[in-house]
């Protein structure tokens, strides 16, 4: 049946609080207001007050919205928690203060137990708060008297909780004490004076204002349906994230009350998990901790073929519908293969909800924070790239492991058989991923974006379909078939992920002299600057110089942008060197602090000084690595009209070189490994390991 009707009702503060009992229910978030935003609203009101006229100058705070369960017994907030619990905090507050201002006068008495039938109301169990913040009880009861209302009765008895019970009690005790102590002292600032402690007139008179003239429309929902009330929240566009609609969508359909409060609290733990996968040195989680985002990524990693697709069960960034079309399909019978085509939803009824939380959205997360915070063990893989995620959620299929598989502790030394298994996949997954994106954006005439992007939801629906039954060397295959596929639709030459001479031009320059500048230092156990921050493309050719203008006329920005001519510095660097010629960056002349390229920590830059090459000849790694690779980084002492164009033809052929042993001919071994070390942390580079 649905929604049976919706009656909206104009209600004062006084009424709003003289006759209900709110709950908060298992979908609704902590009371989470921030002092700002509830002085915003004490302003709000007391500048409608201040302005009172005979007339009237009433203050309206928009709507609230209630439900009632099924036997009519208790009604609950589904929207407008955090300004109903603000009011009756400012409630308690005056409470407060008029048992403050006299104890001798009868009408501040009578005005304070007045106050106080609105703070508290009668119930089978004796008083109670207006507001009871403590969700149901696994056991199903409705527990009226949990850490939140206790925080409540600290606080109007004027003994509030230590900051360390606040923390043990969670989040929404700690915003009510904070704002509890923010509106009294605002409050007690308003009716204060200096001669005389207490403007009694005037507090009587806001005390009346508050209760009578401010206001709010109470829109009670009457529901035979759960679920149906996060569509009502849904519409009308309020304050909840698509995910809370969904926490509220899935566990509306546990009837069991202990059962509902378990697979909260697997929820609330997953969630957690989110918000603590950060990089290490890193403030911010990965996406921000944005669940939304990951729940995108999740579903469409299972379940998405291609970007239309995804389009069209997800929605696009501005239009994330996932909670509303995707996820929740009616019962079926029989069940749903393993696989679910297009016309399939995810969750159908409590059985599968329960195993989608405790085993999927369990497994998921804690994969989540666990690459994240093992982020160097993947050099690969971009934590902050969605289509990345894409591919990991779809081809790490959590039936095939158990959730205990990923420890709590992420820095733990769990060397679990099925934890290396999986270590092994995410490092196939993303040198797999890396090597498309990087080869794709050194084809010419490739859109590496869209191309790429389109490519990973057919390999993501590939490799799903194999179950968890691929090793690292399955995916070489079908990752070059899917890009293939997108060049025969583009009509572009070349099959799959081959590279060639003719075609090689750097999409992105700096991409390339990074992954250039870790692949020689892996080979050759040289230091390199490339994993600073602040980096940037270094033309070696320098503008606004006489002899560079003189020497190659109107040809001197081809020779300058050219990818042969081109070096990868740290912005300090770059800057000091500034525009001088060739030969004074080549040796350090004119320069305060004598900087050339043989000083700057970037191997590919030093590569071009005979004297660093020099100094490096004897070394074993070095002799080894021109050995096995026939590498000629010959040094060039000077550039001039003569020999430029040979030395852009021989710079862009070694980068070429190195750019197909990384990523053309460099294989996988049996731990995920490319065959060929590319990264100072590879197991078999000359560089210690990353720790």
């Amino acid at each position: 049946m649905g929604i049976q009707n919706i009656s909206p009702e104009a209600k004062s503060v006084r009424e709003v609080f003289s006759s209900s009992h709110y709950r908060i229910d298992f979908y609704q978030r902590d009371y989470t207001w921030e002092g700002d935003q509830v002085r915003e609203l004490l302003n709000d009101i007391f500048d409608r007050f201040e302005k009172l006229t005979e007339t009237n100058n009433s203050y309206y705070l928009n709507t609230f919205v209630t439900h009632k369960d099924k036997d009519r017994k208790n009604e609950y907030l589904v929207d407008g928690q955090q300004r109903i619990s603000t009011l009756l905090l400012i409630l308690m507050a005056l409470h407060r203060i008029f048992a403050k201002v006299s104890d001798d006068e009868q009408r501040f008495k009578d005005q304070r137990d007045y106050l106080e039938d609105f703070v508290l109301g009668r119930t089978e169990k004796g008083k109670v708060f207006r507001i009871i913040h403590d969700k149901p009880g696994r056991g199903g009861s409705e527990e009226e008297l949990g850490p939140h209302q206790q925080t409540l009765q600290n606080l109007k008895d004027g003994n509030p909780p230590e900051d360390d019970e606040l923390d043990k009690r969670g989040r929404t005790s700690k915003h009510l004490a904070e704002n509890f102590d923010i509106i009294y002292s605002y409050l007690s600032g308003k009716f204060k004076r200096e001669n005389n402690p207490w403007d009694e007139d005037l507090l009587v008179k806001f005390n009346h204002y508050f209760l009578n003239d401010v206001s709010l429309t109470k829109l009670e929902v009457v529901f035979d349906d759960v679920p149906m009330l996060f569509e009502v929240i849904n519409d009308r566009g309020k304050s909840l994230a698509r995910h809370e609609i969904l926490k509220g969508k899935l566990l509306g359909k546990i009837e069991n009350h202990g059962k509902r409060y378990d697979y909260l609290e697997v929820w609330n733990r997953c969630i957690s998990y989110l918000k603590g996968a950060k990089r290490p040195g890193k403030q911010k989680p990965i996406w921000w901790g944005d669940p939304d985002i990951f729940f995108k990524r999740l579903f469409a990693g299972r379940y998405i073929d291609s970007e239309a697709d995804y389009q069209d069960r997800l929605g696009s960034k501005s239009k994330a519908h996932y909670d509303r079309e995707f996820l929740i399909r009616p019962n079926s019978d029989p069940p749903p293969p393993k696989y679910y085509d297009r016309s399939q939803y995810l969750i159908t009824g409590p059985e599968e909800i329960g195993d989608f939380l405790e085993k999927d959205l369990r497994f998921y997360t804690r994969l989540f924070r666990y690459v994240a915070r093992k982020h160097k063990n993947f050099v690969f893989l971009d934590p902050e790239s969605h289509m990345s995620w894409n591919l990991l959620f779809g081809s790490i299929y959590s039936r095939n492991y158990v959730p205990a598989v990923f420890p709590n502790d992420p820095n733990s030394g769990d060397s679990s058989d099925r934890l290396k298994d999986i270590c092994t996949r995410i490092r196939a997954l993303s040198f797999e991923e890396k090597r498309l994106r990087s080869i794709v954006s050194l084809q010419e005439g490739m859109e590496s974006k869209n191309d790429i992007n389109e490519s990973i939801y057919s390999i993501t629906s590939q490799i799903r379909k194999k179950e968890g039954e691929w090793e690292p060397q399955d995916l070489r295959e079908i990752f070059d078939d899917a890009v293939f596929e997108v060049i025969k639709k583009r009509n572009l030459e070349g099959k799959g992920l081959a590279l060639t001479p003719e075609r090689f031009s750097a999409e992105n320059p700096k991409a390339l002299l990074e992954d250039v500048e870790f692949f020689l230092s892996a080979q050759t156990g040289l230091e390199t600057k490339a994993q600073e921050r602040n980096l940037q493309l270094e033309h070696i050719i320098g503008l606004n110089n006489t002899h560079n203008e003189k020497e190659f006329g109107e040809a001197l920005y081809d020779h300058r942008d050219h990818l042969g001519c081109q070096l990868l510095l740290t912005a300090y660097l770059n800057n000091l060197l500034g525009n001088k010629s060739y030969e004074d960056k080549l040796n350090g002349k004119d320069s305060d602090e004598k900087i050339s390229y043989r000083d700057s920590g970037f191997i590919w830059a030093a590569s071009l000084s005979r004297e660093y090459q020099d100094r490096l000849k004897n070394q074993d790694a070095l002799k080894e690595f021109k050995k096995i690779f026939s590498f000629d980084l010959k040094s060039y002492d000077s550039l001039n009209k003569e020999n430029i164009n040979a030395f852009k033809r021989e710079r862009k052929a070694l980068l070429y070189k190195i750019a197909k042993i990384m990523w053309e001919e460099n294989t996988l071994d049996d731990k995920g490994y490319p065959q060929t070390a590319i990264y100072p942390g590879h197991p078999r580079s000359k560089q210690n390991p990353t720790k």
